[in-house]
């Protein structure tokens, strides 16, 4: 196994992912850092959409809506958007998630999933450059 990923799964798992859901992150992280700002990104645009109440949600007391309101106002709003590097257009849009206070994109899930649908499209580029489609 290779040692970049062992330690991504541990640390996954110290987080309390599931065994699965954890070797699946840890390989897409790894590769992920591996083409870093080459071949792949992550952009953070501020999230002008998401209201209080909806990053609260339905049960959210008075004091826990002050303390979302500190850290939105601390921290920012963002929609995450991963992009591939696509050798003809450019930076090409792969996929987007928005609602995230500060970093909790980090280690959501949602993350691991983005970052997969822009390395998906990486490889689909890489197969048609290989066999002359491009």
């Amino acid at each position: 196994m290779n040692e970049s990923i062992k330690r991504e799964y541990l640390r996954l798992r110290q987080q309390g992912w599931t065994a699965s859901l954890a070797w699946r992150a840890a390989k897409v992280n790894v590769r992920w850092r591996e083409l870093d700002d080459e071949l792949v990104r992550v952009r953070a645009v501020v999230d002008e959409c998401m209201t209080l109440e909806d990053l609260a949600g339905d049960n959210a007391s008075k004091k826990e809506l002050e303390e979302l309101q500190a850290r939105c106002e601390r921290d920012g709003v963002w929609d995450y958007c991963t992009e591939y590097l696509d050798p003809v257009d450019g930076w090409t849009f792969a996929d987007q998630c928005g609602g995230f206070v500060g970093d909790d994109w980090e280690d959501s899930g949602y993350d691991v999933d983005m970052k997969q649908a822009a390395l998906d499209a990486l490889d689909n580029i890489d197969v048609a450059l290989c066999e002359g489609w491009v």
